[in-house]
């Protein structure tokens, strides 16, 4: 996670008056070391927690926060402020040929460790054999 984001935290609660105090209570986290390391960029933010002010800030845009894209604040009459880049069929941009590029690495995947397994199979079938050949020549010395 890049820093610009725990930036764009920052200027939110800035701009908005908001201590981060009230955040981490906000966000339900017991330690006050948290919020101040993910300022500070010493921790990154995990995404659960970055999905939480989403939530608890649906003012807050969404690409502006994680991509440093468009303005802080979406506009007070934006139809539904958790939609993110969304096409006329409802899909984010790009997240059709994710999809895709997804599958096709998950087939990938699959054939490997089908592979590896073969591979595995055979490795053991050689040391069988090297085994039995060892104990042979062992035999034939004697």
């Amino acid at each position: 996670m890049d820093a610009g984001i725990s930036n764009r935290v920052e200027q939110f609660l800035h701009e908005k008056r908001i201590r981060k105090e009230e955040l981490r209570k906000k966000l339900g986290l017991g330690s006050r070391q948290q919020i101040n390391n993910w300022i500070k960029g010493l921790d990154p933010i995990p995404v659960k927690h970055l999905v939480s002010i989403l939530e608890l800030f649906p003012e807050i845009n969404a690409n502006w926060l994680v991509r440093g894209e468009g303005e802080m604040l979406l506009p007070p009459n934006y139809p539904d402020k958790r939609v993110i880049n969304r096409n006329e069929f409802g899909y984010c941009d790009g997240c059709v040929e994710k999809q895709v590029l997804i599958q096709e690495l998950n087939t990938r995947l699959k054939r490997k460790e089908e592979e590896l397994k073969e591979a595995h199979w055979e490795s053991g079938r050689l040391e069988e054999r090297l085994s039995l050949y060892k104990k042979e020549q062992g035999k034939n010395k004697k």
